[in-house]
């Protein structure tokens, strides 16, 4: 954080601490997921409203965000989901002005192309609870039980046979 003065003093209205999930024991892994339809009635979440963002742009935060031992949990609107194109040649039918940029965001230098694997590993004691709860609703996301916070991801299947893995906080593993 740049501001971290500027970042307490949003905490109450962003609906979590976030300050304090750099701290041991806390979770730092966040999920942004795309609401569709976006409804600002949606229970255990409420509206959040940016200093940076644009009049009428709002995220739906998860009541949960407010413990740290979850991980953070917010939906934007569906205007701001990126678009997926299934080919290369998608991309040369592509608006020009936006062309370049999808090269490049569909062309990882490893060779990645979709992400078809996602766990996140949480302590028992948030198991089944809060925004884990949440996430193990949602297709597409496994939840298991470990002794920290962890995430894998996988790409194309791990058709690859290859992985990275940091272990510097939580543990983050990507296989491809």
């Amino acid at each position: 954080l740049r501001d971290s003065a500027s970042a307490r003093r949003n905490e109450d209205r962003f609906g979590s601490r976030y300050t304090q999930r750099w701290e041991p024991g806390a979770n730092p892994i966040a999920f942004g997921l795309i609401a569709e339809p976006f409804d600002t009635t949606l229970a255990g979440f409420h509206t959040y409203h940016g200093p940076d963002q644009p009049e009428g742009e709002r995220y739906l935060m998860a009541a949960g965000n407010t413990d740290p031992t979850q991980p953070l949990l917010y939906a934007s609107m569906p205007h701001r989901a990126h678009k997926t194109m299934s080919s290369m040649e998608e991309v040369e039918r592509a608006d020009p002005a936006i062309r370049e940029d999808l090269r490049h965001y569909l062309s990882h230098p490893s060779g990645i192309r979709r992400l078809t694997g996602l766990v996140l590993t949480v302590p028992d004691s948030t198991m089944g609870a809060g925004n884990v709860a949440l996430l193990q609703d949602l297709e597409g996301v496994e939840v298991r039980k470990g002794d920290g916070h962890a995430l894998t991801l996988e790409f194309d299947g791990a058709a690859q046979g290859r992985e990275f893995r940091w272990s510097e906080g939580p543990e983050l593993l990507i296989r491809y």
